[in-house]
This record gives structure tokens, sequence and C-alpha cells, in this order.
């Protein structure tokens, strides 16, 4: 991996914004879907809104992954029980009461299957809206005890679809970006990908959870993330 020295972002960007403001618009710059990706994002914003009803405008955005994270049960990589994710679905909600419809972007049948059911135990439970698309080749890498068989391998023998994985991760990622608050995992770089890109549209800090590192650019560390750091300029 390229790393650049701290003076290779001009000195006027990093006096008057920041690193993170600095990379929010590359990212941005560099987020360029495809005509037919904008029309299926159209589309499925336009889905969302009717899932959600009379929260279409005010819901969390929660991505939950599983799959090869989860080939070793390996926390420390990044693979989080479900129960944590609606742990913190559940503190964001004491906060923000209105938010009480949630998103849920996976790669995994199982996951959201499991977050459906613990849900459905609450005395309050979330309105769980999520695509539906094929994720069963996503979801047996859950079981595969191999931690050499991940995303990559299984793209390569054909099992995954790349075209479809990918196509569906950047629906996803478009409705997570119109998100009132976000819980996921730093660790992952589909959440940060959505965090800069959220930045960089509404130029103010969603409120968010990570399970795990704050955002890994200048100065991440092995800690659970919250917007407390960022309250500076909060959405």
């Amino acid at each position: 991996m390229q790393f650049y020295p701290r003076d290779y972002v001009p000195k006027k960007y990093v006096a008057r914004r920041s690193y993170f403001w600095w990379v929010a618009q590359l990212m941005h710059v560099l987020w360029q879907p495809t005509a037919r990706v904008r029309a299926a994002q159209v589309e499925a914003r336009r889905w969302l809104r009717e899932q959600l009803g009379d929260s279409n405008n005010n819901f969390m955005g929660v991505q939950i992954r599983h799959g090869d994270k989860c080939n070793l049960g390996a926390l420390d990589k990044g693979c989080h029980p479900v129960s944590h994710f609606l742990a913190q679905m559940q503190r964001v909600r004491s906060t923000y009461p209105t938010l009480t419809a949630a998103f849920v972007a996976t790669d995994s049948d199982v996951a959201l299957a499991e977050l459906r059911d613990l849900n459905g135990k609450l005395d309050r439970p979330f309105k769980i809206v999520a695509r539906q698309w094929n994720r069963t080749a996503l979801t047996t890498l859950e079981t595969t005890a191999t931690a050499q068989y991940g995303m990559d391998a299984c793209h390569a023998s054909g099992a995954c679809d790349v075209l479809d994985s990918y196509h569906s991760l950047m629906v996803d990622v478009r409705l997570l970006l119109d998100a009132s608050a976000y819980v996921f995992s730093f660790t992952s770089n589909v959440n940060r990908l959505v965090y800069e890109l959220s930045y960089a549209e509404r130029h103010c800090y969603v409120p968010f959870v990570s399970l795990d590192i704050a955002w890994c650019h200048n100065g991440g560390r092995a800690r659970g993330g919250t917007w407390d750091r960022w309250r500076n300029h909060p959405c």
C-alpha cells in the first residue's frame, strides 16, 4: 500500500479544512457511477421511500459486513455479532428518538435473518428494510473454514458474480448516503467510503457509531468510534 507524506495535501486545504475533508472530496470526485448504475440507484431510492413510509426522510443506515470476514469467527478482523449492531441501534435511538426505522445493507442472508429475529423480540422493534438480491454465494463464505477462501477467491472461481456483487454494493451505498445516522464498522472499506461521500455531499458529520475503530485515516485506533469526536460540525 502506498502511503503519502502529510505534506502531500496542499497546505491551504490543511490549514482551512482537515485531512478528512481532503479525502472526502477526492472520493466524491472519483465516485462516478455509470448511467446503468445511476438509474438503478434512482429506482432504489424511490423503492426505499415507499418501504419506509412516514419515516422515509429520517432513518438509520446499518451496514453489516459478514461473509468472508466471519469464516473464522474472527472478531479482530471485523466480524461483529449481529446482536452488537442491534444494541448500538438502540443506543442511537435513545439519543434520536425519531429514528425508528433502519435500512440495512449486508452481504449475508444469515445476518439479515438474525437481525430480524432479534429485532422482533424487542419491546419497541425497529422497522427493518433491506433490499432483496442474491447473496447465496456470499453467505456461504461464512461457513467456509479457511481464511484463504475470501471474496476475491469466490469471484475468481465464478461462485460469486463480481458484476452483480459490485452493482448491488453501489446501490446500497447510495441508499446509505440518505440515512440520518449510521451504525457500522469502520474496518469495512464500504463504510469508510459511505462516510466520506456523506460528508462531501452534506458538508457536515452525520451521527455514527463504529463497532471497532474510528475512521482509519489520521489516527484510527482499535476502539469503538462514536460521533462525539465529530460534534464541531454536526448535521
